[in-house]
């Protein structure tokens, strides 16, 4: 019963983001109920299908909405003749979260929405598209002084790296590009390394965060868990991260996975990646092909794979391009 009413609601809502995309305002007026309410903060209340209409139709005129995606959905089910979606969302003109889609299968078999209560976060000034620049950040995860040499747990060319990702930086320091550093420190004085308070905590000099740039502290293997990581990436409008850092078969296995889980796009920069030498059932593994088989994982279904050079010289010929068509030629 629960997964053949989970898969109802899921398809119904995806239909009326489907719809929505193409401004169809009568399909997504006519999913609602006839008695439904809606809630959107912080403009208001509406009740009936007429007022929801109207503040749709106001939204669709004025605003020219697009691009329209769900992320990080939980359906509850309630019966197998209700259920309630939550969600944070994203378009063109902004994002936000939903607190309450309630689904209810009517008489005549169609899903359609009783209640819809969502909140708009953030309003972007203008509207984006999906390959607009300030949709993609770039997020270093863990390099840490720790994982350089001198540190307590120091991997294979971590400085080669810090390098190219310093030259990533420049690049988003550059184009105003949000930039995000995740930063590990363990909870225990114990800890092998990333313990509190110590020096090799401490984000290494070449790619420390400036002023106006995020630092996300996290306690475990996931920058997502029990972070704001996901809200920051929501508030900004972000699609695309652009990935770095260490470990490899740890934190960016982790980073990736949950991204390209929650509908983030990902790209992986494996030369500004690092790993390191590791053994297990008696047999060893060197970092390269540690790298190599992670790489190969992340291709195959979690993202772009790409080197230092190459992403920088597609984002040069993407710049030209714009600067050309923004000059009318």
């Amino acid at each position: 019963m629960h997964s053949t009413t989970y898969r109802a609601v899921l398809a119904a809502s995806q239909n009326w983001i489907e719809h929505f995309n193409r401004q169809d305002l009568d399909y997504c007026c006519n999913a609602y109920v006839e008695d439904a309410t809606m809630t959107v903060y912080p403009h208001g209340h509406y009740e009936t299908r007429p007022a929801i209409r109207d503040f749709w139709q106001h939204f669709m005129e004025t605003a020219h909405p697009s691009d329209l995606q769900y992320r990080n959905v939980q359906i509850r089910i309630q019966s197998e003749r209700e259920a309630v979606l939550s969600a944070t969302w994203s378009m063109n003109v902004g994002s936000g979260f939903i607190s309450k889609e309630r689904w209810v299968k009517q008489g005549d078999g169609v899903w359609r929405l009783v209640e819809d209560d969502f909140s708009i976060v953030t309003q972007y000034e203008a509207p984006r598209t999906l390959t607009d620049p300030q949709n993609t950040a770039l997020v270093i995860v863990d390099l840490q002084n720790d994982y350089f040499e001198g540190g307590k747990m120091p991997l294979y060319r971590t400085e080669q790296a810090a390098q190219n990702t310093t030259a990533l930086l420049t690049h988003f320091r550059k184009t105003g590009q949000p930039i995000i550093h995740v930063q590990h420190i363990f909870d225990s004085d114990d800890a092998p390394f990333f313990r509190p308070n110590s020096p090799g905590v401490d984000i290494y000099p070449g790619v420390k965060p400036q002023m106006g740039e995020d630092v996300i502290v996290k306690h475990s293997v996931n920058s997502f868990k029990e972070t704001t990581l996901d809200q920051l990436l929501e508030a900004k409008g972000i699609k695309h991260l652009v990935i770095t850092g260490a470990m490899v078969q740890m934190c960016i296995d982790a980073v990736v996975r949950h991204a390209s889980d929650a509908g983030y796009q990902c790209t992986i920069i494996h030369d500004a990646c690092a790993a390191p030498d590791i053994t297990w059932g008696g047999q060893g593994v060197s970092a390269e092909h540690v790298k190599a088989v992670m790489m190969s994982a992340f291709e195959f279904a979690y993202g772009r794979v790409s080197d230092t050079q190459t992403w920088l010289s597609e984002q040069a010929g993407l710049l030209l391009v714009s600067n050309l068509t923004a000059n009318g030629q």
